[in-house]
């Protein structure tokens, strides 16, 4: 007498379930093709609009206790003196609405502009 196996079995639920999040999976990849690239950030500090910096324009940034480097659209802290460092391992931001916030440095940098796709917030 064979055994029947229930691991290989599938019924209509399961193959409509893979395809739903395969179709979801894809709308969200495709969303993220409307965000644009902005050509400025601006730079607060204490809540205050420091600069507005072209993002075409290669260049680095001294701000106390900061080094802001710009380059090929790009933005990112290089050097901060707060003690995680969280500021300097967001990277670069390049798209518009995405920022760094550095809390200690009192510090928020945002790439101007809406961002075009449906979803507003990027997570890293």
């Amino acid at each position: 007498m064979k055994k029947k196996s229930h691991f290989y079995s599938l019924c209509l639920e399961d193959l409509l379930l893979i395809v739903a999040i395969a179709v979801f999976s894809f709308g969200l990849l495709l969303s993220n093709f409307g965000v644009t690239k902005s050509h400025e950030a601006l730079i607060y500090q204490n809540n205050l609009l420091v600069q507005t910096i072209n993002l075409q324009k290669a260049q680095f940034i001294h701000l106390k206790n900061l080094v802001i480097e710009v380059n090929e659209g790009k933005i990112r802290v290089k050097e901060a003196s707060c003690p995680e460092q969280i500021c300097v391992h967001t990277g670069w931001i390049s798209q518009a609405g995405q920022i760094i916030v550095c809390i200690p440095n009192h510090l928020l940098i945002q790439i101007e502009g809406q961002a075009e796709g449906k979803y507003q917030g990027y997570v890293k």
